[in-house]
């Protein structure tokens, strides 16, 4: 499933590759496995009118995350999360994230949809660089769409763990091979002793 995704000052909106708003929102079924591969766009546009590439600060970015849910409460897990497997290719014409859902059949979305033919929820696509910190975070709408026969259970979203998130660790272990020529060796020891520290918390 192809998404073209324009990066606007204020976030993001889906569109087609000239801008035009009044494309269709992307729509997901519920127990199914899907790639959401996301076309960047940005607000620049070409000789021809279509809207160039999303072009992201060099080294900016170790990890991702993909959200979606239907309130803006931190406290609860969203109705699906997805925080490994996601991937970012860039060529000269297009900047592509491509997000793997397992199963889109989560418990919290099963029970959300319950009696309805579909939903309306909101997405977040979130970034991370290499200390944890949020450096892009774009939201747009959704629909998921419920099924007449799922054929099978459901998924389960693990709850947040104290302390680090599993996506702010990874970020930070998959950094630490580039940290020599950042960091000194007391710096990074410090590091890594932090995270262990959180690790051995959960």
């Amino acid at each position: 499933m192809k998404t073209v995704l324009q990066i606007t000052p204020s976030g993001a909106r889906t569109v087609d590759s000239y801008g035009d708003t009044s494309v269709q929102t992307p729509e997901l079924m519920l127990h199914t496995c899907v790639d959401l591969v996301f076309d960047l766009r940005s607000v620049n546009r070409n000789e021809e009118g279509a809207l160039e590439k999303f072009v992201l600060s060099p080294g900016a970015v170790a990890g991702w995350y993909f959200a979606i849910d239907s309130d803006y409460i931190s406290e609860t897990s969203p109705k699906l999360l997805i925080i490994s497997g996601i991937t970012l290719e860039t060529s000269e014409k297009e900047t592509i994230l491509t997000v793997p859902v397992a199963d889109t059949g989560t418990a919290e979305l099963v029970n959300d949809l319950e009696g309805k033919a579909s939903g309306k929820y909101t997405a977040e696509i979130g970034a991370l660089d290499a200390e944890g910190r949020n450096v892009y975070t774009w939201q747009f709408g959704v629909v998921i769409k419920n099924r007449i026969y799922n054929g099978g259970g459901t998924a389960s979203v693990p709850a947040p763990p104290e302390g680090y998130t599993a996506l702010q660790i990874n970020a930070m272990l998959a950094a630490k091979a580039d940290a020599v020529s950042v960091y000194t060796k007391s710096e990074i020891d410090s590091m890594l002793g932090d995270v262990e520290q959180q690790l051995g918390g959960i």
